[in-house]
């Protein structure tokens, strides 16, 4: 019996990779099959038969659990693929899952035989005679049969893309009316290639080609071998150039020899090399001890090489990707998400003893049953498990070997090896809940890119990465912190709140949120409609210095006349006036632009010099005890997203509730909190930068329906991206930034659903690719001498207009650069030199302008620091201030 592999080292033709994944699933190679496909799906994610393929061979293999979020999102692209639905009715019957109505439905109106038509399912007999009506040439009796399907299932997908062909067939049918129902249609199925498709020709013969050849662009990333499209509009339809007939990739996977002797490639001599690229993927994940604890060594494999040379279709699709400000769509991993629930066994045992361990591991089991097994509220995509990087008897079955746990970088390493081991079964890491404070799960301590109070960065920003480039988090990230004490009571308070919340569905926005936030979108920044938002929807509080930056911020989810301002300043649309209380409004989101301290649970607010107030500089905003209020008077919780921009707003070490504005909004009902461990900065103007930026970013993604860890993980990725096309490289500010928002809460928390359809979570084949730094902490010069008298008047001038209360401050100047390989603050573009971390040349002469004040207040002392960014020709390229 032959025993040995043949290796494949060409790249290959998509009809023969075709002809070798049936035979594989013929000759029962599953494992093979499943490998193969799963390359495949990296190289080209939209190719729907190999999709389909793919769950057909986990069906074949007895592993129909993985493979039921593949069929519903095959089923949902492709509303009229029977086999996907054929297969997907299967996976739920060996699952001994319910078979809805809708089901069984859609599969009559395809004309399955493998469900018997019954009363409640009438309505998909009526719905295939009027497909069969449609397909003959008659719409007018197509329209007349299909009246009563649409009045009773017009939520499912089949109904909506016969509508389609049958408005498509009627003659006379203004454009316009297609075009309203294609955009309706569109919101509702996003994903529906038919939809799509119908949208796009007509917008394309109403004249508005960029919007179309968009969306033609899209419907040909989702479905790369014109399956859809061809079904549609034949094989010689209009669009044809915008797709490639020549599918192929490098597929480096030891073919088995069941399946070579089949096509004769059995005695390809011995000396011919045997590429397998989950050689690595085995090692990775058989010791932890493999890998090395300085971060240099690459922690995942990848699932298959990169082809040589990009095939025409690839790179048509990367310039549509980018077209569409979607540069990761051609190129996503081909996985399925997994929430992982994540900690140590030990650290909860040290923190709350044996008892409040097993309390907590517990209520972890809860969640992670919850997701598995109640997939509403948008996660229906979603697997989960439970990862205790301690605990050898949970690893066992993974293949890893366990890890101490208080060393961070090491906890890091087993999420490494883990998302190698999920590989192997189709999955990867989506998103990662860490269950317990630094006590439990320590923060990692990176060096600090900025020279200011803070001696390191407290940040959770490497748990979400394979390698060591953690500016960009490849999976989204939260922390539930149970403070410092000893009891477990708010670890098992918040985790109890997430099962409740994915035991229930959210719900949707209100028709009139929905009209005014697609009315944001139309029309420019800062246009609101009075009484067209929900009061209770959003809330924000500001330092009245920085008001204008605020505005900007919190423009996506409220009215920027609707802000608090400290001191307590209600602008009104009148101009007027008036003082506020601090009980607060019952909000769902909720955005604060406050001052923060490490020793002080307050929030602080700012008097803006310019206003000419007398008053308080810096009075109190916000307290625990504020939270305790509202909720007493008034029986209400707090937001239930909350993103501050305050200095050590996510501060939290060696700290409790009272003494924690981040546990205390925890504690009072908060489902997820964004801030920053240590100091922030941010805009004072409308030019938004650091924290502002970042927190428009997150504001705007939650608002298009991501979930908030996904939201936040993407802002990272967007301010990144957006200040290397602009300035060219992260200065040590922008570096903070990215390193120091953690997420405290459920990264899976979408507290309202904007649209039907959730967005989905998508990853990258490969690891982010290069950032590019500059450091701000070498190169420091002298004030005196290293600017001119004119840049001094300059600089003056800028403070007196902006920073009043600064004019004496400490003045220190440092020129930025990339060459610090000796830099004595050990930042990190000398510490991450390397294929992922690189260090950019700013342009000669650009120099960093300090400005830091030590301010008396009423009961402590308050660092003020300025930076101010200049040009070669000294002029004001950025100014942020310290929140």
């Amino acid at each position: 019996m032959i025993t040995s592999y043949t290796a494949v080292s060409h790249p290959i033709a998509r009809d023969q990779f075709l002809s070798i994944l049936e035979t594989a699933i013929s000759v029962r190679e599953y494992r093979y099959a499943r490998e193969a496909a799963l390359a495949w799906l990296a190289v080209y994610p939209g190719d729907l038969t190999v999709s389909l393929l793919y769950a057909q061979v986990m069906l074949g293999d007895q592993r129909a659990k993985p493979v039921i979020s593949v069929l519903e999102q095959i089923c949902e692209t492709d509303p009229e693929n029977l086999s996907a639905f054929e297969s997907y009715y299967q996976a739920l019957q060996s699952l001994k899952q319910p078979i809805t109505v809708d089901l069984k439905g859609s599969l009559l109106a395809l004309g399955s035989s493998l469900v018997k038509r019954e009363k409640e399912t009438a309505w998909g007999t009526e719905l295939a005679a009027a497909r069969f009506a449609q397909q003959e040439g008659d719409p007018q009796k197509a329209m007349e049969l299909f009246q009563n399907v649409l009045g009773t299932r017009q939520h499912i997908p089949l109904v909506g893309v016969s509508h389609l062909h049958i408005l498509e067939c009627l003659p006379d049918t203004p454009l316009i009316i297609k075009r309203k129902l294609g955009a309706f249609y569109h919101e509702k199925w996003p994903d529906c290639l038919q939809v799509t498709l119908y949208l796009a020709d007509w917008l394309m013969d109403g004249g508005e080609f960029d919007q179309a050849v968009s969306l033609l662009h899209e419907a040909a990333a989702k479905d790369v071998s014109q399956q859809v499209v061809e079904r549609l509009w034949g094989v010689e339809h209009p669009y044809q150039s915008l797709w490639s007939e020549n599918l192929e990739a490098k597929i480096e996977i030891p073919v088995p020899a069941a399946v070579a002797a089949v096509f004769g490639w059995n005695q390809i001599p011995s000396r011919l090399p045997t590429i397998d690229p989950f050689a690595e993927t085995k090692k990775s994940y058989t010791s932890i001890g493999s890998h090395s604890t300085d971060g240099k060594q690459a922690l995942a494999p990848r699932l298959s090489n990169e082809t040589e040379t990009l095939v025409p279709i690839q790179e048509e699709l990367e310039r549509i990707a980018k077209r569409l400000q979607q540069p990761g769509l051609t190129r996503t991993d081909g996985r399925f998400p997994v929430y992982v629930v994540f900690s140590s066994h030990r650290g909860l045992e040290k923190q709350y003893g044996s008892a409040g361990a097993d309390a907590i591991e517990k209520e972890m089991n809860y969640l992670v049953d919850t997701i598995q097994t109640n997939k509403t509220n948008g996660n229906k995509r979603w697997e989960a498990g439970l990862f205790l990087a301690d605990d050898p008897q949970n690893l066992e079955r993974l293949g890893i070997e366990p890890v101490a746990s208080d060393d961070a970088w090491r906890l890091k390493l087993a999420l490494a090896d883990l998302d190698a081991a999920l590989a192997q079964h189709g999955e990867m890491i989506g998103a990662l809940l860490i269950v317990g404070g630094p006590e439990v799960v320590p923060f990692h301590h990176l060096p600090n890119p900025v020279d200011d109070t803070d001696c390191d960065v407290p940040s959770d920003n490497p748990y979400g990465t394979r390698d060591e480039n953690y500016f960009i988090p490849e999976w989204s990230v939260g922390r539930l912190p149970g403070g410092s004490g000893k009891d477990p009571a708010l670890l098992i308070q918040q985790l109890k709140e997430i099962v409740a919340s994915h035991s229930s569905p959210a719900r949707p926005l209100k028709w009139t949120t929905r009209l005014w936030l697609r009315l944001r979108t139309w029309f420019r920044p800062g246009l609101f409609i009075p009484g067209w938002v929900d009061k209770n929807y959003s809330f924000g509080y500001t330092a009245a210095v920085w008001r204008k930056a605020a505005y900007q911020v919190y423009a996506p989810i409220g009215r920027p006349i609707d802000m608090w301002i400290s001191p307590e300043l209600a602008q009104k649309s009148n101009g007027s006036s008036s003082t506020k209380g601090k009980n607060l409004p019952l909000a769902m989101l909720g955005y604060f632009n406050l001052h923060g301290l490490p020793d002080s649970p307050e929030w602080l607010g700012q008097r803006d010099p310019l206003d000419g107030q007398e008053g308080a500089d810096y009075p109190v905003a916000l307290s625990p005890e504020d939270l305790d209020l509202a909720g007493e008077l008034n029986g209400l919780t707090t937001p239930k997203i909350v993103f501050t921009e305050a200095c050590f707003g996510a501060h939290i070490l060696r700290k409790e509730s009272h003494d924690s504005l981040a546990l205390k909004f925890l504690a009072s009902g908060t489902t997820a909190l964004v801030g920053s461990t240590c100091m922030a900065y941010g805009s004072i103007n409308e030019q938004l930068t650091a924290a502002d930026m970042l927190g428009y970013s997150f504001w705007t993604n939650l608002q298009s329906g991501l979930p908030v860890g996904e939201a936040l993980r993407r802002a990272k990725v967007q301010m990144a991206r957006d200040l290397q096309q602009g300035q060219g490289y992260l200065d040590g500010m922008d570096q903070k930034t990215l390193i120091s928002f953690v997420l405290y809460g459920d990264p899976l928390a979408q507290p309202v659903q904007v649209r039907r359809t959730p967005k989905s979570v998508q990853r990258a084949l490969n690891p982010v690719g290069m950032v590019k730094t500059v450091c701000d902490l070498d190169g420091e010069m002298d004030a005196e001498t290293s600017l001119s008298s004119k840049e001094k008047d300059y600089i003056r001038h800028i403070v007196a207009r902006y920073l009043p209360g600064m004019r004496d401050a400490k003045l220190d100047v440092h020129l930025q650069q990339a060459s610090c390989q000796d830099c004595e603050k050990n930042c990190p573009t000398s510490k991450l030199r390397n294929k992922h971390v690189r260090p950019a040349e700013p342009p000669a002469g650009r120099r960093l302008v300090i400005l830091s004040k030590t301010i008396a207040g009423s009961q402590q002392l308050y660092t003020q620091i300025a930076r101010m960014t200049l040009d070669p020709d000294g002029k004001l390229v950025k100014l942020v201030v310290s929140r």
